[in-house]
């Protein structure tokens, strides 16, 4: 066997590895090493179309490998680190709300999630007050059965950000980042820290 022949079969016993490969990034590593051992097979054979393929579906290959990655520094970041707003504020629209102004009502369907931009909101059911620089309304955004757990009434007046519930879930399918930020809120509502000793911890599931 020549060299160009073993270069040859390397390549093409690479092409075969990526159909074994279980991961994104798995895959596009062994992709990698198959363009080059193919460009290289290609030049050594004097084959331009072999080399020419390859060296166009390597660039293509190191952009997805490298897609992938920053993908998975998303989704380690969004685990570890509280719902990243600034990813929603772009595809939500302002409601200026007066003092008083009802939000929604307990068991009303849920099909928006809010971000208080400024004012005060209350959960009256619950005693708690939701501040400026907050999410609310993702627990009846995801459960069963689409409704409203509480109420919620702007106790000041300001200004709420809200995003329909179609917009989230296709921002959940392209960017499962969010998706993992708002799961990650949504178990803290769920199950809160627990409180010091001698002390009621408060009610979960506040914010509607």
């Amino acid at each position: 066997m020549t060299v160009v022949d073993a270069i040859g079969f390397l390549a093409a016993g690479l092409v075969f590895l990526t159909f074994w490969m279980k991961t994104l990034i798995a895959l596009r590593l062994v992709a990698i090493g198959s363009n080059i051992a193919f460009a290289g097979y290609g030049v050594i054979a004097e084959l331009m179309p072999i080399v020419v393929l390859h060296l166009l579906l390597l660039p293509l290959n190191l952009y997805r490998a490298w897609e992938q990655l920053r993908l998975r520094r998303r989704i380690e970041t969004a685990l570890s680190t509280p719902p990243q707003v600034e990813t929603l504020l772009p595809h939500m629209r302002e409601r200026p709300m007066a003092e008083g102004a009802e939000v929604f009502r307990k068991g009303d369907r849920a099909d928006c999630l809010y971000f208080v931009a400024s004012g005060l909101v209350e959960i009256p059911e619950f005693a708690a007050e939701i501040a400026p620089g907050q999410l609310f309304g993702e627990v009846g955004l995801f459960n069963r059965e689409g409704r409203r757990v509480a109420s919620a009434v702007m106790k000041r007046a300001g200004t709420l950000c809200l995003i329909e519930r179609d917009t989230i879930l296709r921002l959940c399918h392209t960017q499962p980042d969010i998706g993992l930020s708002l799961t990650r809120l949504l178990a803290d509502r769920i199950a809160p820290a627990p409180a010091p000793v001698g002390l009621t911890p408060p009610a979960a599931g506040h914010d509607g």
